[in-house]
């Protein structure tokens, strides 16, 4: 399972971050799915980069059908190790951080008689995000994102969609919170090998 993604803050063209993420999949259970990875974070402030996150992590996903609902819940463990390239006092950091989400699919709109997999889907949910570690003071509780949109699957095997992330949560510094309106741009891309049957 890998993932890539761009991310642009206030004019388009004025880059935040890019990351990359892979994992290794593995079933643990019925409806339950293993995950192993890691992920690099690069932040950057004024084009230049400033902050660079390797992560690695474990999680823990459930899926749950409830007629056309799916229910997913997912568990994460992420030890976050930071250098920092603007901060010669403090270049580097460490900390944990536990991720806890809980997110509905509902099938809105069919979109073809002759396709069934071809429809229009609605997503939304909540992820909380805590920080764990000595070096953490202030910001215990990192962010809250809520999450809704569209999403037009083409098939089983590919899925576009568009959400809206409502993002709030406390910083380094004392008293001090953030909030952030955040449009993700998403395409899923499954691939799968079908084994011949001899007959």
């Amino acid at each position: 399972m890998s993932d890539i993604g761009f991310r642009t803050k206030g004019d388009i063209q004025d880059w935040s971050q890019i990351t990359s993420r892979t994992g290794v999949a593995y079933p643990i259970g019925k409806n339950l799915q293993g995950v192993s990875g890691i992920a690099c974070f690069t932040a950057f402030n004024d084009s230049k980069t400033s902050i660079i996150e390797i992560r690695p992590y474990q999680e823990i996903n459930s899926t749950i059908k409830f007629k056309s609902l799916t229910l997913q819940n997912r568990f994460r463990i992420e030890a976050r190790s930071f250098q920092n390239k603007t901060n010669a006092a403090n270049p580097t950091s460490f900390n944990f951080r536990l991720r806890y989400r809980l997110y509905f699919t509902l099938p809105f709109i069919k979109l073809s008689s002759k396709n069934p997999d071809f429809k229009l889907l609605l997503n939304f949910g909540d992820e909380l995000f805590i920080n764990l570690g000595k070096e953490i003071i202030y910001n215990t509780f990192d962010n809250n994102r809520i999450l809704i949109g569209p999403a037009l699957q083409i098939n089983k095997q590919l899925n576009i969609g568009l959400t809206y992330c409502y993002q709030f949560g406390q910083r380094s510094s004392a008293s001090t919170y953030e909030s952030s309106n955040i449009f993700w741009l998403g395409i899923t891309q499954k691939f799968g090998f079908k084994e011949k049957v001899k007959e």
